[in-house]
């Protein structure tokens, strides 16, 4: 997989799920029998993270970055899980690590008493992803992490924010994580960039951001094949990509042979609001 040094993609899926809370209402709270409980103590863990055993000396600065910032955080090397687990194997660790948290009472939802967040650190040649057909194929396979994130549903509705730090050596993973601590809001411009029609969506979003106080320039169709990198290196906090997306690139926005254009200093939050936008195990 190729990999830029120079921008970096922090793809942040938080959410407070008190749905949970409406389960209570028709079901007895989650409790462990007490063989369970002597097996697995009741942990408050909010942030986990799951490394490969080659990445565990170049992770261990953001745990404590995150634990500065008010996070219990536990690391968990992949080894703990099992010889070369599966991704089934790691998502039942997951599961079993948040119903852990769970308090016996729970008279609200207190999402601060709760896993929230996990951190897979590796591509998918270290810690394996899940494969699914993609819609209308009976052949064509992709990766996704989404099945580490639903744990106590049936739907695809995430239940915690699970996110990847898509390394292929010990040197991508201290890049990673020296952006992720050193990594200061240095601007309010916001860049919209894509193709029609999905970009009717970004001219719906235009007027939420620039009520919050946000810049908002946009970058449609042959414009954004232009000027994308071209004003991702001018700085912005933010750019969002609407439209179809392939398997080495956002549209022709960001690809593959572009991205080598990038010179920015300040470093974006990039959202790809598309499908099959650069897969994460090309």
């Amino acid at each position: 997989m190729k990999k830029s040094t120079k921008i970096t993609v922090f793809i942040t899926l938080a959410a407070a799920f008190c749905f949970l809370q409406v389960s209570l209402a028709q079901t007895a709270p989650y409790a462990p029998t007490p063989e369970e409980e002597a097996s697995y103590p009741r942990i408050y863990s909010e942030y986990l993270i799951i490394t490969h055993d080659d990445f565990y000396d170049q992770v261990v600065p953001l745990a404590e970055f995150k634990m500065e910032n008010g996070l219990d955080v536990k690391v968990v090397r992949i080894s703990e899980i099992g010889a070369d687990p599966s991704a089934e194997e790691i998502a039942d660790f997951i599961r079993d690590e948040y119903r852990r948290s769970i308090p016996y009472e729970r008279p609200s939802c207190r999402l601060d008493a709760i896993l929230q967040y996990v951190l897979l650190v590796g591509d998918v040649d270290y810690i394996p992803a899940h494969y699914r057909l993609n819609y209308g194929s009976a052949t064509d396979y992709h990766a996704t992490d989404l099945y580490y994130a639903t744990i106590d549903s049936a739907d695809y509705l995430p239940d915690i924010a699970v996110g990847r730090l898509p390394a292929n050596s010990t040197t991508d993973v201290e890049n990673m994580v020296n952006k992720i601590i050193n990594y200061v809001p240095l601007t309010n411009r916001v860049l919209l960039f894509g193709n029609s029609p999905e970009t009717d969506y970004a001219d719906s979003d235009e007027p939420i951001l620039t009520d919050a106080g946000f810049v908002v320039d946009k970058a449609y169709d042959a414009t954004a094949c232009l000027e994308t990198t071209n004003r991702i290196n001018d700085g912005r906090l933010l750019a969002v990509y609407y439209g179809h997306g392939c398997v080495t690139g956002a549209g022709c926005a960001l690809t593959e042979s572009n991205i080598d254009e990038l010179e920015n200093t300040v470093l974006p939050v990039v959202l790809s609001g598309g499908c099959s936008n650069m897969y994460f195990d090309h």
